[in-house]
């Protein structure tokens, strides 16, 4: 096979144009975009290879190291050991079984008694009365029961 357009006789696939002529990816690609022929000026001797990601880390032909097994009674989801918290400058995603979500960087600002000093204030501001709180100001808010 000879693409149509560039001569070629090397590419990875072969396309077709609306005519049914033979064409070079490259030149098929082209086509398919800018609806018109490839220019020759573009043409290369040389087929490039893209670098593919696998499982999130570039694929570098380098063996896979492997995995710890776990012990036949322990499964990934039943027994895991969480990681200790430290604090990091930057917002992070943090893997939850499978999903993510995000975490904000810690406030270096927050501290344990004043969280339960600004909790102890809040919860002073209400008073419940049959499922519906009340604040200092008589607004109402009615909390729904599960």
């Amino acid at each position: 096979l000879i693409c149509s357009n560039c001569y070629t006789n090397k590419t990875p696939l072969w396309r077709r144009d609306d005519d049914g002529a033979s064409l070079c990816n490259a030149c098929g690609l082209y086509l398919k975009l800018h609806n018109e022929r490839r220019p020759m000026s573009m043409k290369t001797d040389t087929i490039k290879k893209r670098q593919r990601y696998e499982g999130g880390h570039l694929n570098k032909k380098h063996p896979k190291k492997p995995r710890p097994t776990l012990p036949p009674t322990c499964s990934p989801k039943s027994h895991r050991v969480p990681k200790p918290f430290s604090p990091s400058p930057s917002p992070q995603l943090m893997d939850i079984g499978r999903s993510y979500y995000y975490q904000p960087p810690p406030d270096p600002n927050f501290s344990l008694s004043n969280a339960q000093n600004v909790y102890q204030s809040y919860a002073s501001s209400f008073v419940m009365e049959n499922g519906t709180a009340r604040t200092n100001n008589n607004l109402e808010i009615n909390i729904p029961h599960f």
